[in-house]
């Protein structure tokens, strides 16, 4: 025999309850986690062999490649990165956006990323980045200090 409770919670409590746990699940569960790039480290010298992903351009990737490509960008944008928290990426959804965001996090700035979507005229209706000495600004071609990844109205 089924026990009916009288007044039943509501909705809106069940889902507060609910997430109200969610988040408390996440905290504990924040403290045992490691970062992105060491867990690459750890999953390619346990599985070096193992696919780890795949485009177009590259159909099989595995680990141990994955953890070697890492590391040479790690080392050859550790200098274009120096001193800063956060650099802007501008790469195709592929593999090598992969390994970039990977070298990323193992030099210890943030990235951030932008997707490169086909345009219908192609790269020149994005604005070039140009790295201004003076600054740590981006400024675009024309000048102004715009969003670089922006899409030019003039071309129609």
């Amino acid at each position: 025999m089924a026990l009916r409770c009288r007044h039943p919670p509501s909705r809106l409590k069940w889902r507060q309850t609910v997430q109200g746990l969610l988040a408390t699940a996440w905290q504990d569960r924040k403290k045992r986690m490691s970062t992105l790039h060491r867990e690459l480290v750890r999953t390619a010298r346990w599985h070096p062999f193992r696919f780890a992903m795949a485009d177009a351009q590259n159909p099989k990737v595995r680990f141990g490649a994955v953890l070697t490509r890492s590391v040479f960008l790690a080392r050859r944008l550790r200098h274009v990165w120096a001193g800063q928290k956060m650099a802007g990426i501008l790469l195709p959804p592929s593999t090598a956006g992969a390994l970039v965001n990977y070298a990323a996090d193992a030099v210890g700035t943030s990235a951030c990323k932008s997707q490169l979507h086909a345009f219908r005229a192609g790269a020149s209706l994005l604005h070039r980045p140009v790295r201004d000495p003076q600054s740590d600004h981006l400024e675009s071609v024309s000048g102004k200090n715009t969003n670089p990844y922006s899409v030019r109205s003039d071309i129609s």
